[in-house]
């Protein structure tokens, strides 16, 4: 076992070009106080974004909600019904019928067809020619775009699904399985059935454990391990925290049809993992760092009930969900308007302070990476970036000055924020096969399988009574064996918070 080196200084003798001006690990009420002002420059930030969002508003009619699509297709099936009995029995055919009684033009139906053209009757199908403007985009990119009111999630899954056909321009036969990332060409015609996917199935409660760190009857607040989705999504509709808090918690689900909360705080998402107001916005922002990007994006996700939130999948930590409409508003708005306090502990290859430092703020914004779409990146403000500030304090390092521990405070949720400014300044999170060090994650595999970041800390106030509320999750086994093996052995007795319980 090595010893341990701490972090001892308490100022910075030199600095990097991408930091801000370091603190020492003692400033904190400073740094509150600058995190305060972030806080508040991000939301004065979000007129501007929310009338560039407005002018960008596709010319298209949104897709009708799935309960809506329900409602026509009952309505259709009555008016049918209705029809039939006026007019009686259709005539016969088949056996020991002439073929001039037979409809005109009808083809004898192939083993399945009936099931084939039930599932397009009861769906809404649109057909639409690839325009000048829309030419060179990716397919699932123009159908979020010509039909708003659906994550582009929804098409991709219509697309997986077959229900999606192109015709190239010209008469060229249709393609039976279009990609999603397929690009476009001016006159090719494209066919979708707007059918319910596997994310409009009703969601079956999971007894899945979990970790309760506190609840009542307005909120929960949980543990959650590395490796589990936060809620249903392409690739993971079943086995997720969401199907964990529906089972314990039977009255969740029926806050999925809830109104959504007044808009407010930090304004539109960035991506998907779209760029609107709604389901795709929840991804935008994720702690993994951070929060919904819009305080009525959670309610427009119905697979999400209750979640004001997330995690990425490999990190661990606290987890805060509502179990009232009002709880849920109170939530979301408290997030939105950066008034919960965010802590993670993160285990690093590199120090992400510059030598002689005991600290470092990060200030560069985020946005989409420009090249790699899976990624975000250090992106220029007139680039798309937007706001992000973190707060990396070190607390101790191998004696090869390899592997740290650090806790990080950050201001703002962007998409993978914390793994994002640590990659930037040559520290990224160990295990991070995203951001990371693959020769460093290939040495370290065995230890470190996913990325070693976790959401130790949540302080905010109570959505119902206003009590404040600290709320802390000990350490996962595999970041505790690192610290006690190789970097940190005495993190126990002076980082109680972080101890793991027996």
């Amino acid at each position: 076992m090595t010893s341990p080196m701490r972090a001892a200084f308490t100022g910075c003798a030199a600095a990097r070009p991408w930091l801000r001006p370091l603190h020492p690990l003692s400033s904190a009420a400073s740094a509150s106080s600058r995190y305060a002002a972030a806080a508040a420059a991000a939301a004065a930030d979000r007129p501007g974004r929310v009338a560039a969002a407005a002018a960008r508003r596709p010319r298209h009619p949104p897709v009708a909600s799935a309960s809506a699509r329900r409602a026509r297709r009952a309505s259709a099936a009555a008016l049918a019904e209705a029809a039939a009995a006026a007019t009686g029995p259709p005539p016969p055919t088949g056996a020991g019928v002439p073929p001039a009684a037979a409809a005109v033009g009808d083809d004898p139906p192939a083993a399945g067809a009936e099931e084939e053209v039930d599932a397009d009757a009861l769906s809404e199908v649109a057909t639409f020619v690839i325009d000048a403007e829309e030419a060179g985009q990716r397919l699932d990119k123009v159908l979020a775009a010509r039909f708003p009111g659906q994550s582009r999630s929804y098409y991709q899954a219509l697309v997986a699904d077959g229900h999606v056909t192109v015709t190239e321009g010209g008469g060229a036969p249709a393609s039976a399985a279009p990609r999603k990332a397929a690009k476009l060409r001016a006159g090719d015609a494209v066919r979708v059935v707007l059918a319910p996917t596997a994310a409009e199935l009703p969601l079956v409660p999971e007894d899945i454990p979990l970790d309760v760190l506190y609840e009542d009857e307005h909120m929960v607040a949980v543990n959650k391990p590395a490796g589990l989705v936060v809620h249903p999504a392409p690739g993971n509709w079943t086995g997720t925290l969401v199907h964990a808090l529906a089972y314990r918690y039977k009255g969740i689900l029926e806050m999925v049809e809830q109104p959504p909360p007044p808009p407010g705080g930090d304004g539109t998402a960035g991506c998907g993992d779209g760029a609107a107001a709604d389901a795709s916005a929840v991804a935008a922002d994720d702690d993994g760092s951070g929060e919904w990007a819009t305080p009525h994006a959670a309610s427009l996700a119905a697979k999400r009930p209750g979640l004001v939130h997330r995690l990425d999948k490999g990190t661990s930590g606290v987890m805060v969900a509502a179990l009232t409409p009002a709880a849920h508003r109170a939530l979301v708005a408290a997030f939105a308007a950066r008034r919960v306090d965010k802590t993670y502990v993160a285990i690093t290859a590199g120090s992400a302070a510059a030598v002689g430092c005991a600290s470092a703020e990060f200030a560069s914004p985020i946005g989409r990476h420009p090249t790699e779409r899976t990624k975000m990146a250090v992106v220029a403000t007139a680039d798309g970036g937007r706001p992000a500030h973190t707060l990396v304090e070190n607390v101790a390092s191998d004696a090869a000055g390899l592997l740290h521990v650090a806790r990080v405070t950050i201001a703002t949720g962007r998409t993978h924020q914390i793994r994002v400014h640590a990659a930037a300044a040559k520290a990224p999170v160990l295990g991070d096969g995203l951001y990371g060090s693959a020769e460093v994650n290939r040495r370290f595999h065995a230890a470190a399988p996913r990325p070693m970041l976790h959401a130790a800390a949540l302080g905010l106030d109570h959505p119902v009574t206003g009590e404040r509320l600290e709320l802390h999750a000990p350490l996962p086994a595999d970041m505790a064996h690192l610290l006690r093996s190789r970097i940190y052995p005495t993190f126990e007795a002076e980082q109680p918070e972080w101890a793991v319980r027996v």
